[in-house]
């Protein structure tokens, strides 16, 4: 009788075939071979266990007393906020009327947009206001005693300025100062009234704000 083998999947025990009652069971599994197999699986778990504790390094850098500050915009004038016009026991008679300059200083540490508007117009329900043209213009100096070269901002009535230009988004010339915040810096500003020849503005009123307004650039 020949000797035989038979290779099954691992995991699997292959029979062996003996012959019958003249020689014991002969053991024909390779032993040689098992102490290679069980190094090449160390080898592999040690390379497995190294590259896991390879990917769960970590380092970091900080980066510290890191903070902000915002900068401001700050607006005043040179007559601490009192009315630029007031006509009160001085009536206003047909034609141009006293010329008045209001220097206004932007103190801001950023750099801005200032715009000049029209607000909270009161007509009494009158017509002083489309009666009454008011021309305003900027000057390239710094102070109403030099005030550079003026550029014209407005000149038209009341009503008709305080309709186009009543907020800061629609302020009269945008851009025409726009101040860097390096340092504070004035611009003069100068208002011509001028009064219609028209016997319905005999007795009327009218109030309004002008405000300068400041947004960060």
């Amino acid at each position: 009788m020949n000797w035989t083998r038979r290779l099954r999947a691992p995991g699997v025990t292959a029979p062996l075939a003996v012959r019958p009652e003249t020689s014991p069971v002969a053991d024909v599994r390779p032993r040689a071979k098992l102490p290679a197999a069980l190094v090449a699986g160390m080898v592999v778990s040690a390379g497995l266990v190294w590259q896991a504790s390879h990917a769960s390094l970590e380092d970091t850098v900080t980066n510290q007393g890191d903070s902000w500050q915002s900068g401001i915009v700050a607006l005043t004038d040179d007559d601490n906020g009192a009315a630029l016009f007031t006509s009160f026991g001085t009536d206003l008679a047909p034609g141009t009327g006293s010329t008045k300059c209001i220097a206004v200083t932007y103190a801001g540490d950023v750099a801005a947009d200032v715009r000049l508007y029209l607000a909270r117009l009161d007509d009494h329900g009158e017509e002083l206001d489309t009666l009454l043209t008011m021309r305003i213009d900027i000057g390239s100096g710094s102070s109403c005693a030099s005030p550079g070269n003026w550029t014209q901002l407005s000149d038209t009535d009341l009503r008709a300025t305080a309709n186009s230009a009543g907020t800061w988004a629609a302020g009269l010339t945008p851009g025409a100062w726009s101040p860097s915040g390096d340092q504070p810096e004035t611009r003069p500003y100068r208002f011509i009234p001028t009064l219609a020849d028209d016997n319905a503005a005999q007795g009327d009123q009218v109030e309004l704000d002008f405000v300068w307004e400041a947004h960060s650039t």
